[in-house]
């Protein structure tokens, strides 16, 4: 079978993840359950452990996601007790957080595919490791065993908050020395601020916008990695990501 890098775990023909750390207990398994929407032969069995961060480390193994085409995950769960949250944490090589998303199953004892949305995630990046962690800060959830398939990458859209509704305009992206920040939507009075955040949402940058609707910010000295420049007025909240070369 040839490897599809779409795919990062399917428990079948294509395996292609490496995982490097795993809280609780994962096999490899007999599908307990080949009706509804998955006929697979085998699947993974997840027991969680009692870390309030409990998490399934991997690396993918042909490379890094096409997010130029894709950006967003999907993931098939089985969970006998519904609702359940399920969070995907995306990093670079180095271990930089890029991106997370989450969603909650909602029918117990059958299958049900997920999907989570990182469209905010710039496709400049390189996405090579996944931490799928279920029921994520609920060390209660102990022993509790999760059945997981399908983990690919699939579909692309845009945030309807963010990118679609073209209120940013970032350039360049990914940006070395002077970031330029035009808004688009019209600046009344003293009600708008432009802030920059890093992915762990420390505040790095804030300041009113009274009259100028383009801003022009030197960033040389910021280390590299991903950060995101939020718009707030009395009327809209809008966040763009960029990248920090």
């Amino acid at each position: 079978v040839t490897p599809d890098p779409d795919i990062m775990e399917d428990f079948d023909c294509q395996q292609n993840m490496t995982y490097t750390s795993v809280s609780g207990d994962l096999l490899r398994i007999a599908n307990p359950d080949q009706s509804g929407i998955n006929l697979s032969d085998t699947v993974g069995q997840y027991t969680r452990s009692n870390a309030l961060v409990d998490e399934i480390q991997g690396s993918f193994d042909l490379g890094a996601l096409d997010f130029v085409t894709h950006n967003q995950i999907q993931l098939s769960v089985w969970d006998a007790d519904a609702p359940s949250e399920v969070n995907i944490v995306l990093r670079d090589a180095n271990g930089v957080l890029l991106g997370s998303a989450s969603a909650s199953t909602s029918v117990s004892s059958a299958w049900e595919e997920l999907n989570f949305d990182f469209s905010l995630v710039p496709f400049t990046v390189s996405v090579e490791q996944a931490y799928i962690q279920f029921s994520p800060n609920a060390a209660a959830d102990s022993g509790k065993v999760y059945y997981y398939d399908d983990f690919k990458i699939d579909g692309f859209a845009t945030s309807i908050d963010d990118l679609a509704t073209g209120q940013l305009i970032i350039s360049p992206n990914p940006v070395s020395d002077v970031l330029s920040i035009e808004l688009l939507e019209p600046v009344s009075g003293n009600d708008a601020v432009v802030q920059i955040v890093s992915v762990d949402g420390q505040l790095l940058y804030s300041e009113k916008v009274v009259m100028s609707n383009t801003l022009s910010l030197d960033i040389h000295t910021w280390a590299s990695g991903l950060y995101f420049v939020k718009y707030i007025s009395n009327t809209a909240d809008y966040t763009m990501p960029f990248v920090k070369q």
